[in-house]
């Protein structure tokens, strides 16, 4: 399953599309842990 997710900040927003599942994790724990900056590898 893949999901897709819109980020808002002060310069704006975009969407990450078709992210797959560990991805997101990645995004989600940061989030949780309130670090606002992460990489991903998005092929």
């Amino acid at each position: 399953m893949t999901f897709n997710l819109f980020i808002v900040h002060e310069a704006g927003g975009f969407n990450l599309l078709d992210l797959a599942e560990g991805k997101l994790a990645v995004i989600t724990k940061t989030y949780k842990r309130g670090e606002h900056h992460f990489t991903i590898n998005v092929i």
